[in-house]
Order: C-alpha cells, then structure tokens, then sequence
C-alpha cells in the first residue's frame, strides 16, 4: 500500500484536498488565497470536506460545567483534562478553602475534591474538526437558553471563541442535540446512594445514579450517548457553577458497546463509585 502522512498540514489544506478528490479539481496553480475561497464554497455544503479542518486547542482555567458539557459530543472530538487531584485549587472561594484544609488534615485527594464546585477552574487539551465544534456551539447554545446554565453560559463565551477559530456561524444548531437536562432537585432528607444501575433487558438503555464526580468521567466514554439527565443535591443552588462534585446525578445513556464499558471499567484501576457502577451492569438490578 502507498500512502502519505499530511504532516502539521494547513488545515485548508487538507479540506482543499478532500474537496478536489471529491470534486475532480485540479489545484494546481491556485494560490492559498483562491483554495481558501474555494473551500470556503463547499464546507458548508459538503460537511465531510469541513471535518478534515482540524484544531488543537489548549483551554485555560476553563470551568469544569463546561468541560462536562463539551463531553456530550463525543463524534470528531477528543479532550484530556488535568485531573482535579492535581491542579491548584482557588483559596479565596469557600469551597477552596474547605477543600485546602481536607487535605492538610491528610484526606486523599480523590476524597477531598468531592466538596468543590461545578464553577472551580480546570484545564484541557482539546482536538477536534469544524462539524464537531460546530455541534459543541450548538449544544451551549440549547444549554444557554435554560436558566439553570445561562449566566454562566454567557460570561464564559465559548460559543464565540469557537466560532472564530473554526470560521463557523455562532447561531449554529447542533447536528446531533445534546441530552435533555431534566431540571434541579434540592432535597436536604435525601440520602442519595453512591451509584445505582438498571437495565433495560430489552434493548441497549441503562438508568443511572453517579456522584457528579463520577459522570464527569462516566460521559467520557466513547460511545456512550447520554439521553438525559438531572442533578439532586442537598444544598440549593441558584446555577450550575454552584452544584458541588458530590451532588448524585439520575439519567439514562444508551450504547451499542456496553461489554466494552464493561470491562474496561470493571477492573480496580477505575475509581469508586464507577467501578461498582460497571461491575453492576453485569447483574443489572
């Protein structure tokens, strides 16, 4: 077999390329400017051409709702995140603090985190092609227009930095929408379990309860389609940067791979609660 690796390519580029063999036109002669217009013709017609213009973008003290949020797509999209364990917590919040004194007092760190907030600050190395971020702006935009997420939605302007990179409109709708968020519960007599898990003997469904710290990881998945979700918690919270990692997250996901979960997460490697929650599916309540 021959082949060639585009090497740190021009993103135009590469979708000029794949336009061309798709197109039957020849780019010989046509300088950067006429292959940009040229692109610019067809990758709103053509979505395949417009999923070879590839990012990596690198997200600075970005807050862990959105980086929960981003996860819901999973198609054309790859994203690492600084552990919680190992990044610097802000003092000056209250959660900081409490979270800073677990740890003098010698609790793990897997343990302390539990008390911070959606809004704390994170980190993350994004990759991922037009369609996919054209998708993102379209899930924060359904997102932003729910009152739980919309203040924090609008000051963080993620919509808008993706939008200039990838040259897309900031109106964009998602392709593939994001899961219905079921709404906020608050009740102090709840004694939510650590996990619950339930099959649906016919089908590929799965209802669940994770501590949120627990589906940030859950979402991460690869296939794994999240359908909806809600988050109960013991403390009011006005917005979502307030709910704490220990709030219990309910939903129901689908996948073709559940084996694969399965095993992957089964094995003592993954943290608690979700290793319980993927040794369950194999004894499903």
């Amino acid at each position: 077999m021959i082949y060639t690796v585009f090497a740190d390519a021009d993103p135009i580029l590469n979708c000029a390329l794949a336009a061309s063999m798709s197109y039957g036109k020849d780019l010989t002669g046509m300088s950067p400017g006429e292959m940009r217009e040229y692109v610019q013709k067809i990758w709103d017609k053509h979505t395949n051409v417009s999923e070879h213009y590839i990012k990596t973008i690198h997200l600075h003290n970005i807050p862990r709702f959105a980086t929960l949020i981003m996860a819901f797509q999973r198609d054309g999209f790859t994203m690492t995140e600084m552990s919680q364990r190992r990044r610097e917590v802000d003092t000056h919040s209250w959660d900081g603090v409490i979270y800073r004194d677990l740890i003098a007092k010698g609790a793990k760190f897997e343990d302390a985190r539990k008390v911070l907030r959606c809004g704390v600050g994170s980190e993350c190395i994004i990759t991922l092609n037009r369609e996919a971020a054209r998708n993102i702006i379209g899930i924060f935009n359904d997102y932003q227009k729910i009152p739980f997420f919309r203040t924090e939605l609008e000051e963080l302007e993620l919509q808008k930095d993706l939008a200039d990179i990838f040259e897309l409109p900031i109106d964009s709708n998602p392709a593939m929408p994001g899961p219905k968020f079921d709404g906020f519960m608050c009740s102090r007599d709840a004694g939510h379990p650590e996990f619950e898990v339930a099959n649906d003997p016919e089908g590929n469904l799965v209802w669940g309860k994770l501590p949120l710290y627990s589906f940030h990881q859950f979402t991460r998945h690869r296939k794994i389609n999240i359908r909806r979700w809600e988050i109960f918690s013991k403390k009011i919270c006005c917005s979502i940067s307030d709910v704490a990692n220990d709030a219990t997250i309910a939903f129901e996901c689908e996948s073709l791979y559940w084996p694969n979960f399965t095993t992957t997460r089964s094995k003592n490697a993954t943290q608690e609660p979700l290793r319980s929650f993927a040794r369950g599916l194999h004894e499903p309540s």
